[in-house]
């Protein structure tokens, strides 16, 4: 086990993995989708479930409008990537005028068929609303494996949360003590300069420490090719993988050791 689960208190910042967007966006989209005919005066679009691992223009969309999403000419290429206006927040929309195109293609020294501009485009950034079992499994999977050896037991959550398309990372930010209890932490999911904050409450379950104070072990000690060992006794609990404070019973002096097994510590160098 980690650093991070000792037996005093720790800060927990993680990065996880995102969710993908549903809900009005077209399952398995991952281009840009054009609602209007851009004839009719505005065309509406939006982008569809792209996570960082699976589209590096996520972080861009998350805070700009990018061109190749109003230019069809444009899109898939670098220049593409050039940014119009600054992204609506999650859930809204913003209207992108072709005099805010034309003047965007002018500064960077490109040009597009006229006719491809509509004279107005809405962008969108859309959510995902996630309720219930669907929330419940979500939020679990992003506890679970930075919890290890220990386990999300029972959880309570928001009704629902409403989960940005454009999903930069997240983090679970809380003190999370290394034994089996109630624990409060908050699970932020950012896109771009926005943030959704979800709190929640969970029991977790962990295994009984390998040590415990009192727990006489030997102390093991490398240096270079020399192995040394002499018996120590064990000053807090501690997991495998964990360091623990050791008293050598030789010396009496109290070192730091990592927990090899219920029996044997190594020396940090």
């Amino acid at each position: 086990m980690s650093h991070a689960h000792q037996h005093t208190a720790c800060r927990i910042i993680l990065a996880l993995t995102p969710i993908v967007a549903v809900g009005s966006i077209t399952p398995g989209f991952t281009g840009t989708a054009r609602a209007d005919d851009p004839a009719n005066g505005i065309a509406t679009t939006h982008t569809g479930p792209q996570g960082p691992d699976a589209n590096p223009r996520t972080l861009e969309r998350s805070q700009h409008v990018l061109l190749e999403e109003v230019v069809q000419h444009y899109a898939g290429t670098e220049q593409g990537r050039i940014h119009i206006a600054r992204a609506p927040a999650p859930g809204q929309s913003t209207l992108v005028r072709r005099a805010d195109v034309l003047r965007t293609l002018r500064d960077n020294g490109l040009r597009a068929p006229s006719q491809e501009i509509p004279p107005q485009t809405r962008i969108e950034r859309g959510v995902e609303v996630l309720r219930g079992s669907k929330l419940k499994t979500h939020l679990r999977a992003q506890l679970d494996p930075h919890l290890t050896p220990c386990s999300v037991d029972t959880l309570q959550t928001p009704p629902e949360a409403r989960i940005p398309e454009n999903l930069t990372h997240t983090r679970v930010e809380g003190y999370v003590p290394p034994q089996s209890g109630r624990i409060s932490v908050s699970i932020v999911h950012h896109s771009g300069n926005h943030m959704l904050r979800i709190p929640v409450r969970a029991s977790i379950l962990c295994p009984p420490p390998a040590v415990s104070p009192g727990t006489r072990v030997r102390v093991l000690a490398v240096f270079g090719n020399v192995r040394a060992s002499t018996p120590g006794e064990v000053k807090q609990p501690g997991r495998i993988g964990d360091v623990v404070r050791v008293t050598n019973l030789h010396s009496g002096r109290t070192i730091q050791a990592r927990v090899k097994d219920s029996q044997h510590v190594e020396v940090i160098q």
